[in-house]
């Protein structure tokens, strides 16, 4: 897709874990529907460049019952919305393995990949394979390699406008914690630290947590988006709108009553939702993905 010429400020929406199956499930039917419905109908209203889903689409990895009705719900966006999904740790298991990796593959699609829209460039990872990724050293390698030489692509490109999407956040609070089941381990943490600190990557936008999130590491923010489906602790089910402008971002989150709750650094400065005139497509490239 040809990226044509977009008008800035543009918009785009970040939403995490649908999770379909988490909620009990009554004479067959889900609870997330109800709640998928609800955000992609925001969506469609807004109108964004295009939506990413940080993963999480089921509950249980490979369970085809969940897939089916999250995709069926996934399919009422708008067409004319570019739409993008990376995997989460219950889409693939905790400890990826080759198996769950082709069925994610088969049933959802690609698993990382960049795109180029309004100037930014915009990077998916597999962060299941970064965190968990001995089973499959040898995918954990491939996009390693890969993320290397897309930043050195947009590097010479003269891009230094980067945002990274990942289920996983690499950390909550601070880039030193100790290892737990919501962030990256520290063994492999540091290493992506120091590659987007190199590349002068300035957010990360996360799921997996069920809840919002903000942790700055000097210039480097990760931003962790609430459910759509079940929250946990004080979360809420709903989704961040993204503002871009020509040399920083803006977000709100906005639950599914339509408040917005302003949760993270960018959205404390007072940025304001825009509904954006929006001409050509994001210009995806796979190359080598997984």
């Amino acid at each position: 897709m040809a990226e044509g010429t977009v008008k800035q400020p543009f918009s785009f929406v970040h939403i995490s874990d649908p999770q379909f199956g988490m909620y009990p499930v009554h004479g067959g039917v889900f609870q997330e529907t109800r709640l998928y419905e609800k955000t992609i109908a925001h969506v469609n209203r807004l109108s964004p460049a295009f939506l990413v889903n940080t993963g999480d689409l089921v509950d249980v990895p490979g369970d085809e019952e969940q897939l089916t009705q999250a995709l069926r719900t996934a399919r009422k966006l708008d067409k004319s919305i570019p739409s993008f999904t990376i995997p989460g740790n219950h889409d693939i298991a905790d400890a990826p393995t080759t198996q769950t990796l082709d069925w994610y593959r088969s049933r959802i699609g690609k698993d990382w990949y960049s795109f180029d829209f309004g100037g930014w460039h915009f990077i998916g990872l597999n962060s299941c394979i970064i965190a968990h990724g001995k089973r499959v050293a040898h995918e954990a390698k491939k996009q390693l390699d890969w993320l290397r030489h897309d930043l050195e692509g947009a590097g010479a490109a003269g891009n230094s406008r980067i945002v990274v999407f990942m289920h996983h956040p690499l950390f909550l609070n601070d880039p030193e914690e100790a290892d737990h089941y919501f962030n990256i381990p520290r063994e492999t943490r540091q290493d992506y630290l120091d590659l987007f600190r190199k590349n002068g990557i300035r957010t990360i936008f996360a799921g997996h947590l069920h809840q919002n999130n903000s942790a700055t590491d000097s210039s480097l923010d990760v931003v962790v988006t609430g459910p759509v489906g079940m929250p946990l602790g004080s979360g809420c089910s709903g989704f961040r709108i993204v503002t871009v402008h020509a040399d920083h971002l803006e977000h709100k989150y906005v639950d599914l009553d339509g408040r917005a709750r302003a949760t993270t650094d960018a959205a404390k400065r007072g940025g304001q939702v825009v509904r954006d005139s929006r001409e050509g497509k994001p210009d995806v490239r796979f190359e080598e993905g997984g």
